[in-house]
């Protein structure tokens, strides 16, 4: 559900990125108050590399020719609390834009709304805790993720119509695409909570659970072993079968008479942002930048990348998260 800079106007896409920016830093500025924040610190990094991975993995949705990906937020959420949840997300999405070229610059903001925003603050609080209550079951956690999983699909993709209509940018009908982003990304969103309730079920086992509002336990290294081998090695490896069919927001926009501006970017600020993203990509569409030799190859090469780009988001992470810890406890110095 990565939205292009083709969808977007630039006032669509510069409020959008100046009202993520508030919410990061408003978040940000709240994980530094956190008593437990050097507890969530090795998981931060670990999460985001696993959400990062799990992204490039594309499940088919059967019957549709089309496939989808975990956004990742709700169970970002549910595992470490939202406000560490959106510093992560938007972590994501700004290294997927600038290094891989996933997703637009211009349309930062309006993806971090769609894919965290929403997630973290609407429907988790809203809807998964309150399916889920104070009595933690598998069953609770089931339901509730599945549920979630289809209304923070459904919702950001909501915001990926209504965003693109009033841009005016892209040529799109209303109705026509309402209907086939809607359905499509209910089938996702189920999908979405189905992993997220295996996942979640796994933290749970492995005390792995950083989320004030949820039963937490103190965090060992078992833990955080536990996490990179039972969460990090499975889902690079998972990483060989992603199907690579369109996702859903690039088959909804096939099968609509979309008519988009991506050869001709028709203002300066999509051209500044084209070139920018041009000069900082440097694995365009999850690649080394030239045709693979086989299909192995190309299978090998993407796991490569997958765990590349882990490192990548592990590396972002700890330095993100440190710089706030070191923030917090400067603060308590004085």
């Amino acid at each position: 559900m990565h939205m292009s800079d083709a969808l977007i106007s630039p006032e669509v896409g510069l409020t959008g990125i100046a009202i993520a920016a508030a919410v990061v830093a408003y978040h940000g500025m709240k994980l530094d108050k956190q008593e437990d924040m050097l507890q969530k610190l090795p998981l931060i990094g670990i999460m985001g590399a696993f959400v990062f991975v799990a992204q490039m993995i594309n499940f088919a949705i059967p019957g549709t020719g089309s496939s989808g990906h975990i956004a990742g937020s709700l169970m970002l959420a549910i595992i470490l609390g939202p406000s560490a949840a959106i510093i992560i997300i938007s972590s994501i999405l700004v290294i997927q834009a600038l290094l891989f070229g996933d997703g637009g610059i211009l349309a930062l903001g309006t993806n971090i709304i769609n894919m965290g925003i929403v997630p973290c603050f609407i429907i988790y609080p809203l809807v998964w805790k309150t399916i889920v209550g104070q009595n933690l079951t598998r069953k609770k956690v089931l339901i509730a993720s599945c549920v979630a999983g289809m209304l923070a699909m459904s919702m950001g993709a909501l915001g990926v119509v209504v965003e693109t209509y009033i841009s005016g940018i892209a040529q799109i009908p209303l109705t026509e695409f309402v209907l086939l982003m809607i359905p499509i990304h209910v089938l996702i969103g189920l999908g979405e909570g189905l992993i997220t309730s295996a996942v979640v079920w796994f933290a749970m086992q492995q005390n792995m659970i950083q989320n004030d509002n949820l039963t937490r336990q103190p965090l060992k290294k078992s833990t955080v072993i536990g996490a990179v081998v039972g969460l990090m090695i499975p889902v690079i490896a998972l990483t060989w079968f992603a199907s690579s069919q369109p996702d859903g927001l690039e088959w909804s926009l096939e099968r609509s008479s979309a008519q988009l501006a991506e050869d001709a970017p028709p203002t300066a600020i999509h051209q500044f942002a084209q070139n920018l993203q041009e000069k900082t990509t440097i694995m365009p569409d999850y690649t080394f930048g030239s045709e693979a030799e086989s299909d192995t190859a190309e299978q090998v090469n993407y796991m490569l990348i997958a765990l590349i780009g882990s490192m990548i988001m592990v590396a972002f992470l700890s330095v993100i998260s440190g710089g706030i810890y070191l923030s917090r406890r400067k603060k308590i110095a004085k």
